[in-house]
This record gives structure tokens, sequence and C-alpha cells, in this order.
């Protein structure tokens, strides 16, 4: 189908994602398919309960996918019992683990809100020694633990959720809003706060993994709907320190689903960031690629919905629709606009794979 192993595929397109961060061209436009745990616990029958509890179910459901998308998905594999939740939980929050039958076995953990009611308690938040952290100190022993069964393939860390969306939580996301107005002081406390807890859980996984950070991602969420004066007051100076504390590169990813995040787009580049990741679907590729296109590698848009629920020539289509809009000159990654549903045809995914191979070879001829 293909017209080569999978094997030299994988490769290719991760040496065709280097040239893409790097805002050259390929000789053919890279994808990301962008599958989460929970669709490969779909695909294995194995509920995120299950996954989340217990190491080598987590590994063979990820191998399962991995092996379904032969390769073109978890190239490195990750423990995740936290999920996204290691930062809150360092700070106190408590994480509910959907179980069935009281929920969908495919459901994903959550953050019960409220940890952080009032003033006082930014006060009595302290920055947690990582090792003292439940979450953190799991993470850890899944990693030997996966790490001994299936090698290099494991890896840990290189990424975070963000400041903002962690203060969310904590707070309450409409509660940290009217915050941002009403209690700047207490923000920015709350904030430099989750900053310095996600540093120092980021430098102990650098310790555990034996390894140093180039380049990091952080999953921000909310700040895109943030007008740029408030994402400069409150997102950009905690975002910026974590980047130069391990994105030495320059070659950083900032994601969010947010479909206002086109508005602040011009100002990412001056927090570090190379790679606008994942960004929602209704925001307009052309105009992004033609405001940022000199500064950041686009890595998106195409409607999950659709990837879900239409036919494999709808998605191979809107592929096509898109490598011709973000595709000239480079920097930019075929992708879906926020992750693909659990219940996503594994046909619909590889018809962005077909898509970038018949439409994406360079030298691009728009159209």
């Amino acid at each position: 189908m293909w017209g080569y192993s999978m094997k030299s595929l994988e490769e290719l397109n991760n040496k065709r994602i280097e040239c893409a961060i790097n805002l050259e061209e390929p000789d053919q436009i890279p994808f990301n398919l962008s599958i989460a745990s929970n669709w490969a616990c779909h695909l294995a029958g194995v509920s995120t309960y299950e996954y989340y509890h217990d190491p080598m179910v987590m590994l063979n459901v990820k191998l399962k996918a991995r092996n379904a998308l032969n390769n073109l998905a978890f190239s490195k594999i990750e423990p995740d019992p936290g999920c996204f939740y290691l930062v809150p939980r360092a700070l106190g929050a408590e994480i509910w683990y959907p179980r069935p039958p009281e929920s969908s076995p495919y459901n994903d953990p959550w953050v019960k809100p409220g940890t952080v009611k009032s003033l006082e308690d930014v006060d009595k938040l302290e920055v947690p020694d990582p090792w003292d952290v439940d979450l953190v100190r799991k993470t850890f022993d899944y990693y030997e633990i996966m790490r001994n069964k299936a090698g290099d393939i494991i890896t840990l860390g290189g990424w975070t959720l963000g400041p903002f969306d962690v203060a969310a939580l904590l707070r309450g996301p409409t509660q940290f809003f009217v915050d941002l107005y009403r209690n700047p002081k207490m923000s920015h406390k709350l904030l430099k706060k989750i900053m310095e807890s996600t540093i120092a859980i980021s430098e102990a996984e650098e310790r555990v993994a034996g390894t140093t950070y180039e380049s990091f991602a952080v999953a921000d969420d909310l700040p895109g709907y943030l007008p740029p004066l408030l994402f400069r007051e409150f997102v950009m100076p905690y975002t910026k320190r974590i980047f130069s504390k391990f994105g030495r590169s320059g070659l950083n990813t900032w994601h969010s689903d947010a479909d206002k995040a086109d508005a602040i787009a011009h100002l990412l580049s001056e927090m570090d960031v190379r790679v606008f990741d994942r960004f929602h679907p209704s925001i307009d590729i052309e105009k992004l690629k033609n405001k940022v296109g000199n500064e950041l590698c686009l890595v998106g848009n195409l409607e999950p919905l659709l990837v879900l629920k239409g036919q494999t020539s709808e998605v191979f289509s809107m592929a096509r629709k898109l490598i011709t809009k973000a595709g000239p000159e480079g920097g930019y990654i075929l992708c879906t606009g926020g992750e693909v549903d659990y219940e996503a045809p594994i046909d619909n995914l590889f018809s962005m794979v077909k898509a970038s191979q018949e439409y994406g070879k360079y030298p691009f001829k728009n159209g």
C-alpha cells in the first residue's frame, strides 16, 4: 500500500518532522496521527481504568496500537498513570479515574475541582519534593518496569500541562478567569507555584531517565481564549521560564485547541515556541500560515469529528485541502486539530497518510 516497509516509513516520517520543525521543506509533508491512550484502550478492548492501574497492561495496550498502526504512532511509549495530572496531584488535587459500569470504559481521568478555594489556600501551597508525590513515584515505577520489558522505546517526560490550565483545574476554570481581574496578585502567586512545581517534577524526570531535554512541549488549552494583553501577563512569563529551563534548542511545542488561539499565535515565538500543535479545526490554516508561517511550524488541523464519522474519501479530501493550503514552503505537519476520538476508524487514519504521500511531495505544487 505504501510503497516501502513500515519501518522505513516511520523513520522517514520522523526525519521529515525534523525538517518541518526547522521550517524547511522535506521531500514530503510529514504526518502525526495524534492517537491518545483511550484510542489504544478501545482497540485493545481494555478499560482506561485497567490501563492506568497496571504498567504491563499499559505497555501491552500501546504495543498493540503501535502494531495496528504499523509503527506510525507510539514510536516512543511513555508511562502515564497520572494522565496529564502530575502537577495538579503534586499540589493536592484529587484525580478521579472513571470505572465501568459507572462510566464509559474509555473515559480518561479528570481532576476533581476546588482544590484551591481561597487566597489562603494559595499561600498554603508548597512546591513539592517530587518523590513525596504518590503519582510521580508511580510514574517512575512504571517507567522502570516498562523499560525493563521493552527497552529504549520507553521514554519519560519532556512535556507538561501548562501552568494556566493547571491553575484552572485547581481553582475551577470560571473562577480562575474571574481571578485574573479580581485577584491578579493571587493569580500570579498561584501560577508561580505551579511553574516551580512543574520545573521540580521535570527535573526529577530528567534524573530518572538519565537525559537532558533539549526541546519541550506544553499543552495549555485555556490561554487560547485570552486576549493578547492578558496572555502576555498571565501565560508568557511562566511558560517561557519552563521552556528556558528545558527547551534549550528553542524547538519547543505549544498546544492549545481553543478556537480563538490564532489571535495569540504571533506571540508564541517570543516564548521560544517553534511548533504550534494541533490547533482547533475551525482556525483558518491558510491565514495562520500567512501570519506566522515564517516563525512557526504548524501541526493540524483536520476536524477530528470527520475522522470519527466521515468516509475515508472525505478524510482524504480534507487532508489534501490542508496540504494545499499549509504545505507550500515547508514548516507543516499534517494532523488533526486535537486528539482523535477513541472510536475513530483506523482506515480514516491511514487516509491521512495516503494524502501526505500522494499530494505532499516537494517541490510543492499548489493544488
